[in-house]
């Protein structure tokens, strides 16, 4: 596998091939369809992949980066497009590499000095402990999660889950405690 943001499904990086893009739901966050031409692509269950689970806890799915592609609400009374395009995105395990590449302006767990990273980008690509654990990352570089007692790997539209709210000194907190351990 190549060190240098590896493609997901070949773990090679820089073909032109291996390039990923994703179609989202409009006025959604739902990714609909996965593209690209590697030539092992193979198709996933996008929504169970992204949760994975306790027998295979890899997560790592191609994600929309809300720096590069930013939502943007829809305006009332006017029509919007009717098929969502397809965008660029990036692997989940990609994603600290992409940050310090294309916006090293931002905070991230590997970069404590910059703008805060908002919370909702910093949440799409934090690993769950079962997921850490299962990769043998050392304890030591762990990233904590996000909300204390943060349930992993629940089942999509389990209904009993609420949105928790989260202050940006707890996620600098928490990002600053793994680059001291590093």
């Amino acid at each position: 596998v190549s060190l240098h943001q590896p493609c997901g499904f070949c773990g090679c990086s820089g073909h032109e091939d291996c390039k990923i893009q994703i179609k989202i739901a409009l006025n959604s966050s739902t990714v609909l369809k996965v593209k690209s031409s590697c030539p092992y692509t193979h198709t996933f269950c996008y929504p169970n992949a992204d949760i994975g689970s306790n027998n295979r806890p890899c997560h790592n799915v191609p994600i929309k980066c809300e720096l590069c592609h930013p939502s943007l609400a829809s305006v009332t009374g006017k029509k919007s497009r009717t098929t969502p395009p397809f965008i660029d995105a990036i692997w989940r395990y990609n994603m600290i590499q992409h940050l310090e590449e294309v916006h090293p302006q931002y905070t991230h767990p590997d970069n404590v000095i910059g703008h805060p990273l908002p919370v909702q980008i910093l949440a799409s690509f934090m690993l769950t402990t079962l997921e850490q654990e299962d990769t043998n990352i050392l304890t030591s570089w762990w990233l904590m999660p996000l909300f204390k007692g943060e349930k992993e790997n629940v089942q999509v539209g389990s209904g009993s889950r609420k949105q928790k709210t989260i202050s940006s000194a707890s996620i600098s907190t928490n990002a600053k405690k793994a680059h001291k351990s590093a």
